[in-house]
């Protein structure tokens, strides 16, 4: 993350942080072990209801496309490995991490929608490697949103409204004038906060500004093709921003080694009334 002015790290000290769940920081502990143990991982998960109970949506889901039903956390851990396992844990517990509330419920069912979405991307481009990262980090990049709605009043009457209608990057000078920061700053924080890798943080902190992306140290090809999968789940299911897709559009396109007609033909492919 680029250095912070004194003014926006006290704004930034006075949010509220949902801490990482017990479930999760036992995940984590147990991963960094040199030899961690996998079926202690899945009865980790089985044990607690909230997490384990959506990692086997996820896994069934139609965006998952598995051959087979899988009936059991600790076997969907088997199917998964860790390495695919941890991004989706880290994803649900996020979810369950804030309060529910009639704002909160409609952003995250949108935030799920966006996720599974950039799974789709992810087989649709027959890159399935990716598709745990992206679901986390099409998650995580807009958890900034959740947590200004915690900490600011008046954040859901004067700001929802405006992204829906004309999409989250037109957000950022007002919330940086009203609050003193901005959403993807407040989620770059969290995530810090959560212990998710630095190549990630610094893709959400700068998830509007591809110049400073590609300027910096922490990011590899690997991380800018995460984010141009999510750009292109984003344009097909968040609220329009023509100015974010103008903007994003030739990254996109050269990115993912796509044509017009290639990308065309996705976004039509991802629309949420297509029938194919």
């Amino acid at each position: 993350m680029a250095s912070l002015t004194t003014k926006e790290k006290q704004v930034l000290a006075g949010l509220i942080i949902p801490p990482q769940p017990d479930t999760l920081m036992q995940l984590l502990a147990e991963a960094d072990k040199p030899e961690p143990d996998i079926n202690k991982i899945g009865k980790l998960i089985a044990a607690d209801i909230a997490i384990s109970s959506v990692i086997l949506q996820l896994v069934n889901s139609a965006e998952a496309m598995l051959c087979n039903k899988v009936t059991s956390a600790q076997k969907a851990v088997l199917i998964l490995g860790l390495t695919r396992t941890l991004p989706l844990v880290r994803a649900i517990a996020l979810q369950n991490a804030f309060e529910p509330s009639p704002a909160m419920t409609r952003f995250w069912q949108q935030a799920n929608q966006l996720g599974l979405t950039c799974i789709r991307v992810a087989k649709l481009l027959n890159k399935p490697q990716l598709t745990e990262q992206a679901y986390m980090l099409g998650l995580f990049h807009m958890a900034g949103i959740p947590m200004m709605l915690l900490s600011f009043d008046n954040y859901e009457t004067d700001m929802l409204p405006k992204a829906e209608q004309t999409g989250w990057q037109s957000l950022l000078n007002d919330e940086k004038a009203y609050y003193g920061s901005t959403h993807p700053t407040v989620a770059a924080m969290l995530a810090k906060n959560w212990q998710l890798p630095r190549p990630l943080i610094e893709l959400i902190f700068h998830q509007y500004d591809l110049t400073a992306l590609r300027g910096s140290q922490f990011v590899n090809e690997l991380g800018l093709t995460l984010l141009a999968i999510i750009k292109l789940a984003r344009r097909a299911c968040l609220p329009a921003s023509d100015t974010e897709w103008q903007a994003s559009e030739a990254f996109v396109l050269a990115q993912l080694s796509l044509n017009q007609e290639q990308l065309d033909e996705l976004l039509i492919e991802l629309a949420p009334n297509s029938s194919r």
